[in-house]
């Protein structure tokens, strides 16, 4: 699709991608070594009860599936910002994801 394709208020929803204790410590391993992410015994004892993703993580995915979503074809999509994002819950391995993307402007 291109920009003029696209209509406000339009909404498109991913495939799914779960996310498994491998994906999330190999992905802490190399860009968020922090114990939550590594440590299992570690964070049993911690607030979030377990191992969980980085948010870096999710957000990744999340872009990724985006893109595999192909509306845009070979067009660039450049993240030049990101607003108000908000981690609402911990992602847990076996935890699925999508992403929903609703069109809110078109610059």
């Amino acid at each position: 699709m291109k920009l003029d394709e696209f209509t406000i208020g339009q909404v498109f929803q991913t495939k799914s991608f779960e996310l498994t204790k491998e994906n999330i410590m190999n992905f802490a391993e190399v860009y968020d070594p922090q114990y939550m992410h590594l440590n299992e015994e570690k964070a049993k004892m911690g607030r979030f009860n377990g191992i969980i993703a980085s948010g870096i993580q999710t957000l990744s995915i999340t872009f990724k599936l985006w893109i595999e979503e192909g509306c845009h074809e070979d067009d660039i999509i450049a993240g030049t910002g990101m607003n108000n994002i908000k981690f609402l819950a911990p992602v847990y391995p076996n935890d699925k994801l999508h992403t929903i993307v609703k069109v809110i402007d078109k610059k």
